[in-house]
């Protein structure tokens, strides 16, 4: 999908249930196409995938984006604090805030997303493929809400 399409990457996206009020999780399927930099796709396109899922946010009032080239492990990163805008990561398998209007990307392909939400509002997207799982990364997504006052038997 480029940005010229109509609809936009939410608009074929599922919505996770079962998330505390307020907080929304989508997961996307190959009918939005690939928002993979590495694919076999130009880059033009993938990048016009993100300015449109980046709209789409901004739309539901979200103004800021945290995502990464991931690799397989179990580094989460927190992402609080007074910015806007997209942030892309290097080498972060993870991602938490406590800050309201943040969105929280993960890329998948054969891996699995975990979305994890405290009903005070704390979020966290993780990748967990094999090699993330064994190297804990649920674990440390969980310990990282729990060092931001967000007990893991709270989280749903």
């Amino acid at each position: 999908m480029t940005a010229s399409r109509a609809g936009t990457p939410l608009d074929r996206a599922t919505v996770v249930g079962g998330l505390p009020t307020g907080v929304r999780a989508w997961t996307t399927g190959r009918e939005a196409g690939s928002f993979g930099l590495g694919s076999d796709e130009s880059v033009g396109v993938v990048m016009d995938r993100w300015t449109a899922l980046l709209e789409a946010l901004a739309a539901h009032g979200i103004d800021r984006l945290a995502s990464a080239t991931q690799v397989h492990g179990a580094q989460v990163a927190r992402h609080d604090g007074d910015w806007r805008g997209w942030l892309r990561l290097r080498g972060v398998d993870g991602h938490i805030t406590t800050t309201r209007g943040t969105a929280l990307a993960v890329t998948v392909a054969d891996c699995t997303p975990v979305f994890i939400a405290h009903p005070a509002g704390a979020v966290a997207a993780l990748h967990a493929g094999w090699r993330g799982t064994a190297a804990g990364i649920l674990d440390v997504g969980l310990d990282a809400l729990k060092a931001a006052g967000y007990p893991a038997d709270e989280c749903v």
